[in-house]
């Protein structure tokens, strides 16, 4: 490019920046020179539609500029909120005057809750003391019973034969002891004081005859063995005698020690068994051992019962004997629930425990802890632990049900 050429794209430049020249101030150029003139011109003009680098710089500069205020504004609030903390830390907290109302439980609160079932702290099962049939049921379950009040009734009609024949036999001891101890009749003794002296009187015959044939063998008026006759028979004679008296002696002297005694002891086996007897009759009427409620009935009317044998529901022996009823003691109502052992520490003995269920739903009922079970149960680690439910007693909650016991901290 030339000389002039390039005064040319100067000069245009300047012209398009202060505006349009004067024809005048324009050399004259050569054909060539004008045709390199218009090929810069194109160039200058495509240059000056492209952002030139220092606008792009600019551009670049304002967004930097924008996202540094941002970044400036935030570190400058976070700055004013420490220096408030440090400020509000330095001055002291502000004394503020609390009052707390325990009024209610619920805002003690509780350190733990758990599903447990309330249980009769004394439960008796009544046991028919004989076999037999059951001919009366006077309860059913759910009733309250006083105690000594009639449950049930067994058939006594065996049990009453064997009282009539107890007490037969007790009298007929009783008369043969009073045979022996009054001695015979004066009528038997003189009717054996009567063969004894026909006794005697036959042997003095005997003994006379028995010298008499001695006395012809001797001179041998008669045999010999005539003579061993009359002597067999006094001797046969002698003995009837002794007999006939020892059996008077026995009439006089009346039964031996021995006898008596022996017929006392037969009066008093008959006693026992009497009263034996009379014992089992009387038992034949069950009555309630103790106050309280029937949770459970176990034979009907016609139900054989057996005393002794033991009694098998299921997989589990209750004891020996049919049980009738099953009678819970309301006074002493009492809730169990199993607790992890990790919480055992956090309770004690009289802690206050409210107790709730969703049979009756809005009521709570107040009891504490009575004790801990004395032994844990290590497959499911837990302890079981016993509430007593406070006075009154809530006679509406039945044996089993299911129960919330919130145990309250301390006050």
């Amino acid at each position: 490019m030339n000389v002039h050429g390039y005064k040319r794209t100067a000069m245009s430049k300047e012209a398009d920046d202060v505006g349009p020249m004067k024809a005048d101030a324009v050399e004259p150029v050569s054909h060539r020179e004008a045709g390199n003139a218009q090929a810069v011109s194109t160039a200058e003009v495509l240059r000056s539609l492209q952002i030139a680098q220092e606008q792009r710089a600019g551009t670049s500069f304002r967004k930097r500029s924008g996202h540094a205020r941002l970044w400036t504004t935030m570190t400058v609030l976070v700055v004013a909120v420490s220096a408030s903390i440090l400020l509000a830390r330095r001055s002291g907290p502000t004394p503020v005057q609390v009052t707390t109302l325990v009024s209610d439980t619920s805002v003690r609160g509780s350190l733990l809750v758990a599903g447990g079932y309330v249980r009769h702290a004394r439960i008796v099962n009544v046991i028919a003391r004989v076999s037999g049939v059951v001919a009366t049921l006077r309860v059913g379950e759910g009733d309250v019973v006083k105690e000594g009040d009639p449950i049930a009734t067994i058939d006594r009609s065996d049990l009453e034969r064997q009282v009539a024949e107890s007490r037969a036999e007790l009298a007929a001891r009783q008369a043969r002891l009073a045979e022996l101890r009054a001695g015979q009749r004066p009528e038997e003794i003189g009717s054996a004081r009567a063969k004894v002296e026909a006794l005697r009187a036959t042997a003095e015959r005997m003994e006379r005859e028995r010298h008499r044939s001695q006395a012809l063998a001797e001179a041998g008026a008669i045999a010999r063995q005539a003579r061993e006759v009359a002597e067999t028979d006094s001797q046969v004679a002698s003995k009837n005698l002794e007999a006939a008296e020892q059996s008077l002696a026995l009439l006089r002297a009346g039964a031996r020690p021995e006898t008596i005694a022996a017929a006392r002891a037969g009066i008093d086996a008959a006693r026992a068994r009497l009263a034996q007897v009379g014992a089992s009759l009387s038992r034949t009427e069950i009555r309630a051992p103790m106050s309280g409620r029937v949770l459970r009935k176990y034979v009907d009317v016609g139900t054989v019962v057996s005393f002794g044998l033991p009694f098998t529901e299921g997989y589990t022996t209750l004891g020996p004997g049919t049980p009738i009823v099953s009678i819970g003691q309301l006074d002493d109502l009492e809730a169990v629930a199993d607790i992890n052992q990790a919480d055992l520490g956090r309770l004690a003995a009289g802690d206050r425990v409210e107790v709730s269920t969703d049979a009756f739903p809005g009521k709570t009922y107040h009891a504490h802890v009575l004790r801990f079970a004395p032994r844990a149960d290590r497959n499911k680690n837990t302890i079981e632990v016993s509430v007593r439910f406070d006075f009154p007693t809530p006679a509406e909650l039945a044996h089993d049900l299911s129960v919330k016991l919130s145990f309250l901290a301390p006050r």
